[in-house]
């Protein structure tokens, strides 16, 4: 009996000790499952700032979460219960799922010729997802790639567009052309090759070169054909407009010197110059007197009626007889067989011109091989129609324009002028 007693109170005792090792190594089974499941960081609430402080997490599970929950997961058994550790499952699975989605609609894009629409939806899918999942999308750059793509093919289409709509070339095309360019000159080089017309906008900036050029040139044409007229205007009005009448002090030939109009008329013009003198010294005592002919001398004498005339070289040796003289310095200029714009210009530069006409103006003519109505006048001004002499006959005279050079012509163009 005793021996049964005693021995009922070892099985009990051996039972509760069973009962007591096995509960123990249960417990400590469970509290590791729930340490590890602790690890994992599961939250109930939606969202939670991670330690960085730079994004959120939703329940608090990202890609780090997976390590956790598979060391939880080896330590699950049926009596622990899973609630915990099959929501953080779920929330990674998710996540897994949402990266993977992102990345397959990127390795769906045409890389070579990536669409709008495959682009756009990838680049929502990324924006939408967390940060910590956006970090982990293997093949972002090709979506980056792909957008640059899409944005140099828009910027290289509006200038496209801009080219086709340049239309006829003409000169007020100049400002549209400019910003087309300026706009081209923008791109960058991979944008310039996207640009299949940029040939056109070259051959309009070409074209309007062109017609600038040609219009330039008519331009140059039309100023220098109004300038031109504008100075033949200038010069028709000036010479309409022009008028000289020299004071040339008036000296008469007579009643001393009958036929002495040469030397009066040199009188005249050596005392308009500055230079006093008087009609009968120069012819008595300077004027190269003889016989014989008319450009040596002067034939006969001036006082009397065997005077003839002279022509211009012996009035310019009496200048110079006069220089010798006086000491002065008169110089002269035979002008004879010029024309008569050189005449007129003499007269327009301040110079009275001695010139030989005929009496009254009337046709020359000749007896015994001298003129029989020569006569010397001083040519001091002139018009546009009229000239004006002081005449040592007729004095202060004025005559058509058209008589005088016809006369003038027909008497040989001679003439002389002081200096």
């Amino acid at each position: 009996m005793k021996l049964s007693k005693i021995s009922a109170s070892l099985c009990l005792l051996l039972i509760l000790g069973i009962i007591s090792f096995g509960s123990l190594g249960f417990i400590k089974q469970k509290s590791a499952y729930e340490e590890a499941v602790r690890e994992i960081g599961y939250t109930n609430d939606k969202y939670e700032v991670l330690d960085n402080g730079d994004f959120v997490a939703e329940h608090g599970i990202t890609f780090e979460s997976e390590e956790s929950i598979k060391a939880a997961s080896k330590l699950y058994r049926k009596a622990f219960g899973n609630k915990i550790l099959k929501k953080s499952k779920k929330q990674l699975n998710k996540i897994k799922n949402q990266k993977s989605n992102i990345e397959t609609l990127i390795e769906n894009i045409d890389e070579n010729n990536p669409s709008e629409n495959s682009v756009t939806l990838a680049r929502k899918a990324y924006d939408e997802a967390f940060i910590y999942v956006q970090k982990e999308v293997k093949n972002y750059d090709k979506l980056t790639e792909c957008e640059g793509k899409i944005a140099d093919n828009k910027t290289a289409n509006s200038v496209i567009d801009m080219i086709n709509s340049l239309g006829e070339i003409t000169l007020e095309s100049k400002d549209k052309i400019n910003n087309i360019k300026e706009h081209f000159d923008n791109l960058t080089d991979a944008q310039k090759q996207l640009v299949t017309n940029k040939n056109v906008l070259k051959e309009a900036e070409d074209k309007y070169d062109a017609l600038e050029k040609e219009h330039k040139q008519i331009l140059a044409q039309e100023k220098a054909k109004k300038l031109e007229e504008q100075r033949r205007a200038e010069e028709e009005r000036i010479k309409n407009s022009e008028s000289y009448n020299l004071p040339v002090p008036l000296i008469y030939q007579n009643p001393e010197l009958p036929n002495g109009c040469e030397v009066t008329s040199l009188s005249m013009v050596m005392n308009y110059k500055g230079y006093s003198c008087d009609k009968c010294d120069l012819a008595d005592n300077y004027l190269p007197k003889g016989e014989g002919d008319p450009n040596s001398v002067y034939i006969g004498n001036p006082r009397d009626d065997s005077g003839y005339y002279c022509f211009t070289s012996p009035l310019q040796q009496t200048v110079n007889n006069f220089n010798a003289a006086k000491g002065t310095s008169i110089g002269t200029r035979n002008l004879t067989g010029q024309d008569i714009s050189v005449i007129y210009n003499e007269v327009r530069n301040g110079n009275p011109v001695i010139v030989w006409v005929t009496l009254n103006y009337k046709a020359p003519y000749s007896a015994g091989g001298f003129y029989q109505n020569l006569h010397c006048t001083v040519l001091s001004g002139w018009d546009l129609n009229s000239v004006y002499t002081t005449d040592p006959i007729y004095g202060k005279k004025k005559i058509s324009k058209s008589k005088f050079e016809k006369i003038w012509k027909q008497m040989g163009c001679r003439a002389l002028v002081l200096d």
